[in-house]
């Protein structure tokens, strides 16, 4: 049931970012409203459902003059760091193997990366996607293929909102090919449901760039 809901609230928000008719941009508030309401307040992915609904509704209000409420953002306590301090957090640590790093540690990384796809500063953007190529490269020492596969996964995300902020379509290549790439994986079936939704959104953001 969440996998269709969050499959439903990504068709209609491409529908929206193709046609910009306010029709479909109130059917995707209305589905990404129904994604967030099977999502538990542990869901480490709630906090970035939360924003992308409310910057669909602050748009409707801007664009149309439909007012929303904002919801709750329940985006938890957290204090995130820059990718300096978590650099040093990893040297500091000495670790070898990934696999050594706690859940705690990984909830970290995930997030800090993840408050990414709402940042506009260029610079930071573009130290975010550094990161996040260290991070993996560095994790495909690891045997471990779970934290691999959603790192790939949170890059080619990352990479998508790059292109959006920066309009430089070689950020947008390498999204598609990085989710194209992830659905090759036999072992990462377990993701492809949540790679073919951002395949759809970054290829729907191509379509739209080449006016085809």
């Amino acid at each position: 049931m969440k996998q269709a809901l969050s499959l439903a609230a990504t068709l209609a928000f491409g529908r929206w970012t193709f046609y910009r008719k306010p029709e479909y941009l109130e059917e995707a508030i209305s589905r990404h409203c129904a994604h967030l309401s099977m999502m538990s307040l542990e869901d480490w992915e709630r906090g970035n459902e939360t924003h992308s609904l409310v910057k669909l509704k602050r748009r409707c209000c801007n664009e149309f003059g439909i007012a929303h409420d904002l919801p709750e953002q329940h985006f938890g306590v957290i204090d995130i760091p820059s990718f300096s301090q978590l650099a040093a957090s990893l040297d500091n640590s000495n670790v070898v193997n990934f696999r050594s790093l706690t859940l705690k540690d990984w909830k970290l990384h995930f997030e800090t990366i993840a408050s990414m796809y709402h940042i506009t500063d260029i610079a930071e953007i573009k130290e975010g996607v550094k990161y996040c190529r260290v991070l993996l490269v560095s994790l495909r020492s690891s045997p471990g293929d779970l934290e691999i596969h959603i790192l790939t996964v949170m890059l080619g995300k990352l990479l998508l909102h790059t292109f959006r902020c920066m309009d430089k379509s070689k950020y947008l290549e390498e999204s598609i090919t990085i989710f194209r790439g992830m659905l090759k994986i036999p072992n990462a079936q377990w993701i492809h449901f949540h790679v073919l939704q951002q395949l759809i959104l970054s290829l729907t953001s191509r379509l739209k760039l080449l006016n085809d």
